[in-house]
């Protein structure tokens, strides 16, 4: 997400802004006038070079990449070739899940073979195409990790997904705000905040938490 397309919210005579920052370099410039300016930064979904904010709540993108390879080496024991969309050069949050991810095959699962490292560019045209361009040359691929939704909605048109793992966005953007929230009441908020990722499978699918998870119970907050 752009800065322009970044959560806003005006508090104490906008005294505060929450921003999600996709790339980890471009919005600095925007950050940290405002930080030194006293105005609260709370930074979301996506890190960013510097530390001139009040608090990063996010998921532990690195830890839902390796969780993902978790689950690819539990459901391929006797492995095999494995390939990775990745989303699109320099985003901070995926990087960090790709990163995770052939991280923890290469330490824990040696059974497992990257094969092929493509970028999807964010886009699901371009992401199926990838998808198809990996399985044309690795026929006997056992399993894809795609580092986000665009990557996975492209690869699943062409291979059966075994599992996902989900963030917990709505959460992310409850706290998000909260961390302001409270600091303009007294409280000051960790400086980094996780909100968490969880392996969803078909026989933890129907699982009340998992549910949550999939579908929030947005109607709640907005009447």
């Amino acid at each position: 997400m752009s800065i322009r397309k970044a959560l806003g919210i005006s508090l104490v005579l906008l005294l505060s802004v929450a921003a999600s920052c996709g790339r980890k370099d471009r919005p600095v410039i925007a950050v940290v006038p405002k930080s030194q300016a006293s105005i609260l930064v709370t930074i979301f979904d996506s890190g960013i070079n510097t530390d001139k904010y009040l608090s990063y709540v996010s998921t532990d993108n690195y830890k839902g990449g390796a969780l993902a390879a978790e689950r690819l080496g539990a459901i391929l024991p006797a492995g095999g070739e494995i390939a990775v969309i990745g989303t699109i050069p320099g985003s901070v949050s995926t990087t960090e899940r790709e990163n995770g991810f052939r991280d923890t095959v290469t330490l824990k699962f040696p059974q497992l073979k990257i094969a092929a490292f493509r970028y999807g560019m964010a886009d699901r045209a371009k992401s199926l195409a990838v998808a198809e361009d990996i399985l044309t040359a690795h026929p006997d691929l056992a399993g894809i990790f795609c580092s986000n939704e665009s990557g996975t909605v492209g690869a699943v048109q062409g291979a059966r997904s075994k599992g996902l793992i989900l963030q917990n966005p709505f959460r992310m953007g409850y706290l998000g705000v909260k961390t302001i929230v409270d600091r303009l009441h007294g409280t000051v908020p960790p400086k980094r905040i996780d909100t968490g990722a969880t392996a969803v499978t078909a026989d933890n699918l129907n699982q009340p938490a998992i549910q949550e998870l999939v579908n929030p119970p947005i109607d709640k907050y907005l009447r």
